[in-house]
């Protein structure tokens, strides 16, 4: 399995309106900011830069925290709006205020290719959170796991000290070496594309050409290497193009019609269902 990991650089500025405390939340480090998870609606205020060396980092949000998974959205999302049978909602989402005074938080490492909703935050209800309007985010796709906490932080150097191609208009990408080691591909997305819609398309692959030719896709783009925007693909949601849901055929023509007053399953009698 690839893992997918994100290298996200958040500038936060001040600016948001709104009390929800008399007195805000001072965030000084990591610790600081993993507390913001035991008061969801509190007021929080980042008084400075976290990054790398900020106290905190290599258990909260390192490549090595949290086994390998790295930082742990704040703001949990368990729900299923879709389920027939038991529909439920066990969310805990950030309902406070966060203003990032114009500071940054960096090197933030995530390692949860199999969960939904992974961010700093993972689920907001009715923010306030003074997210940027403009800028760049950096998205690492990584070809192998730093296993230390030195190839974490060879990797965030990397990154801080590089200028990684834009997604949509650069060409190739910036590797990710420790020596001769190849440690992953990153390529860099505005902010504003990305803010309101899926963080996945960006590092949906470890392969920084495939992500291009996929970025221009679902935009109904057609992009060829070397060549760039050569036309438009014409697409529509699925649905729109039949129903979904399993064929009828399939599922009855290996089935008779069970007859009486009592209702079994194929699987307690098979052979009562089946035609000759």
């Amino acid at each position: 399995m690839i893992a997918v990991a994100f290298l996200i650089t958040v500038a936060l500025i001040a600016g948001m309106a709104g009390y929800v405390a008399r007195h805000p939340i001072e965030i000084w480090d990591w610790y600081d900011l993993n507390a913001i998870r035991d008061n969801l609606g509190g007021r929080h205020h980042l008084m400075n830069d976290l990054d790398s060396t900020t106290a905190g980092y290599e258990e909260l949000a390192s490549s090595t925290a949290n086994e390998g998974k790295g930082w742990e959205p704040i703001g949990t999302a368990l729900f299923d709006q879709f389920d027939d049978d038991e529909p439920y909602d066990q969310s805990d989402p950030f309902t406070g205020t966060f203003e990032g005074q114009g500071y940054e938080i960096r090197d933030l490492f995530i390692n949860r290719p199999d969960e939904e909703y992974v961010g700093l935050f993972g689920n907001v209800d009715d923010p306030h959170v003074a997210a940027p309007t403009e800028g760049d985010v950096v998205c690492l796709n990584l070809w192998k796991n730093p296993t230390t906490v030195v190839e974490a932080l060879s990797v965030a150097h990397s990154l801080n000290n590089a200028s990684p191609p834009d997604i949509a208009t650069g060409q190739g990408a910036h590797e990710v070496m420790l020596g001769d080691v190849k440690f992953g591909e990153a390529v860099t997305i505005p902010w504003v594309n990305i803010r309101d819609s899926s963080w996945m398309p960006p590092c949906a692959f470890a392969q920084s050409d495939l992500l291009r030719v996929a970025n221009h896709l679902v935009k109904g783009d057609l992009y060829l290497l070397g060549a760039g925007t050569t036309g438009k693909v014409m697409l529509c949601p699925l649905q729109q193009l039949g129903s979904l849901g399993p064929d009828a055929r399939d599922i009855h023509d290996g089935f008779g019609l069970a007859q009486g007053r009592y209702r079994l399953s194929s699987a307690m009698e098979p052979r009562r269902f089946l035609y000759n």
